[in-house]
């Protein structure tokens, strides 16, 4: 989520930049236009008048694009929404200024439904294609000289060219999707081979006591998924997890009793994940998981069904003693690399350990939270 945020931020950025250059084109197509047509045979006249067209749009768009440029610094959400107000509002300037002089100006509405191409997001153009059709409607409605000028064919043209412009734009969308769910499938594979590239070149990866990977793969794979979605922006957590108390069950019931409560564990990880996640034994007592493709919310639930399986499990050997684990969370953010990843999912694992041990703690909004 944060970094769809982050991007779109950058196109904000981008699409107000573009809005300051389509009006300075506008204003200097529409000085030389005039001059041309004030000189006669000339290139220029004798003496530099300003077009009559140049202020009635200056003004508004500059004072506009101004306040857009203050709030683009605190409005982080829901300021693509404004980029597409003011792009009609440019049309609908366009339209009142020049719709005299010239025919045909109604295409301007095609900008702000071009705007919201630039996010990929359906819902943002549902909004943009009902505020542009009923904000024109009202417009006609309100401006006299605009709906002299625009007829009942007039009417059903600029219908059909929203229309026209909208179905382009789930079709680009459509195709987006395709292609990123294309990448999603070749980065997988690309995960795929590297795994099995690994198993076959290098037993030494594997942990034998557990079956899984081992601190050394782990590391790889942590170095490769965090550069993978530092570039492609997918979700990528990572899982801390420590069996409680395991010191007690070596010292009391013997090594030979730890292992298999070690098994135990890596199997029920194993199974409980699916292809897509990576999971480790990182020393000792302590597993890694990375988990890819998933939200915070349904990385707990998962974790959390592993936790409640262990402690349910039964274990001959150690009695009537129930095995418990302990989890610490963290989500991937944007400028993270794999080492300060581990140290925030770790320090979560401290904090479960402190508060009682048996659950799940991880950051949700800004307050670290706590699943038992």
């Amino acid at each position: 989520m944060k970094a769809q945020l982050a991007n779109n931020q950058s196109w904000n950025r981008w699409i107000l930049t573009a809005f300051w250059l389509l009006i300075s084109m506008i204003l200097l197509f529409s000085q030389v236009v005039y001059l041309l047509r004030q000189s006669g045979d000339g290139l220029f006249g004798s003496s530099f008048e300003l077009s009559p067209s140049v202020m009635p749009v200056a003004i508004p768009s500059l004072l506009t694009l101004i306040v857009a440029e203050c709030l683009i610094r605190m409005m982080r959400r829901y300021f693509e929404h404004l980029l597409i107000v003011i792009g009609f509002a440019f049309a609908l300037l366009i339209m009142l200024t020049y719709s005299e002089q010239e025919t045909g100006m109604y295409i301007t509405l095609g900008i702000p439904i071009i705007i919201s191409y630039c996010y990929f997001d359906r819902g943002l153009l549902q909004f943009t294609t009902f505020f542009t059709s009923g904000a024109f409607f009202v417009a006609v409605q309100c401006f006299p000289s605009l709906k002299q000028q625009i007829h009942f064919v007039d009417i059903i043209i600029i219908f059909a060219f929203t229309i026209g412009m909208t179905m382009i734009g789930y079709a680009v969308i459509s195709r987006g999707e395709e292609l990123q769910r294309s990448l999603e499938r070749a980065i997988l594979s690309e995960l795929e081979a590297f795994a099995d590239s690994v198993a076959v070149e290098n037993d030494a990866k594997i942990d034998h006591l557990t079956g899984l990977y081992n601190h050394i793969t782990y590391q790889e794979y942590a170095s490769l998924l965090t550069e993978q979605h530092e570039w492609y922006g997918m979700k990528l957590l990572l899982a801390v997890i420590d069996i409680d108390n395991f010191k007690y069950v070596n010292d009391t019931y013997g090594h030979h009793v730890g292992d298999i409560v070690l098994m135990k564990t890596a199997a029920l990880l194993k199974h409980s994940i699916s292809h897509e996640d990576i999971a480790a034994r990182y020393g000792g007592e302590e597993f890694v998981v990375l988990l890819t493709g998933k939200s915070l919310e349904e990385a707990v639930a998962l974790l959390d069904l592993v936790r409640m399986r262990l402690e349910e499990a039964s274990f001959p050997e150690l009695g009537e003693h129930h095995v418990t684990m302990s989890v610490g969370l963290a989500e991937y953010r944007s400028g993270m690399d794999k080492d300060k990843l581990f140290k925030q999912a770790d320090a979560y694992l401290y904090e479960a350990k402190r508060s009682g041990k048996n659950r799940i703690v991880s950051r949700h909004g800004e307050e670290a939270a706590s699943y038992a």
